[in-house]
């Protein structure tokens, strides 16, 4: 069965434009908005949705915030510049094992990486059971989600210092970036990640720094996606539902405020 996905790609910005027609240049992004004979142009579904007629569908969201340790200014312009509806998506450890910018269209070389991250992290959900702090886990896949879902600095610390009682699960891992690509079925923490409102653990969230005169010194911070995924789409993909691992007592989900 052949897969189908269509995906919308929409930049969440913050700003005041009235106030930022004199930005310097050297130390604030630029609005998009403020260029001349800009035109708002909506994000459309590319593609033909009418091949989802008489199909079950799955409409997922994310949200990817411009932080400031993965996105340098030039980083984010190409991102924001890039319509990116359409294009596929790919986890960090995609991005790192194929020594590639997030900007880069290398598909080819980034897909044949992504594979490769997703067979590893499919292949521990090996069935074999795991004790990790009093907690017994079926398989290393749930033990290995449960800690990225819970602590995203454990789980950045276990990449690249594997120890303790998760040493076996990570070891032997080849890459020290995430692996993961979250996604949510409701519309709200997916443009909380975009607007910079969420943990993320070491890294520092792009928010946009108002100045005195009240203009923002990054008016774009993030993006937010949405797809739609069909039956073999998801088949391929084989993503792991963490909501219904918790209700399952497969993991245990922290709350946060």
């Amino acid at each position: 069965m052949r897969s189908k996905t269509i995906s919308t790609a929409l930049c969440l910005a913050f700003g005041f434009p009235a106030f930022a027609a004199q930005q310097d240049p050297l130390h604030y992004d630029p609005n998009p908005e403020l260029v001349q004979g800009y035109n708002y142009h909506k994000p459309t579904i590319r593609g033909d949705i009418d091949n989802f007629a008489d199909e079950k569908v799955i409409v997922l969201y994310r949200g990817i915030n411009f932080v400031k340790q993965k996105f340098s200014r030039n980083e984010r312009r190409a991102f924001i510049n890039n319509e990116q509806v359409g294009q596929p998506m790919f986890c960090s450890a995609a991005y790192e094992l194929s020594n590639l910018d997030y900007d880069s269209g290398n598909f080819e070389d980034l897909m044949n990486e992504a594979v490769h991250v997703s067979d590893l992290v499919n292949a521990l959900d090996n069935g074999l059971v795991i004790t990790i702090n009093t907690m017994d886990f079926s398989s290393y896949r749930f033990a290995f989600q449960h800690l990225y879902s819970n602590d995203c600095q454990g789980f950045s610390n276990q990449l690249n210092n594997p120890s303790g009682d998760y040493k076996g699960i990570f070891e032997d891992l080849p890459f020290t970036r995430n692996p993961h690509l979250s996604f949510s079925y409701k519309l709200k923490h997916p443009f909380k990640y975009a607007g910079g409102v969420k943990n993320f653990g070491t890294d520092t969230a792009l928010l946009p720094e108002y100045d005195l005169a009240g203009r923002p010194r990054y008016p774009i911070l993030g993006k937010f996606f949405g797809v739609i995924l069909d039956e073999a789409a998801v088949e391929d993909l084989q993503p792991l539902n963490v909501g219904k691992a918790h209700i399952n007592g497969e993991l245990k989900l922290s709350t946060h405020f």
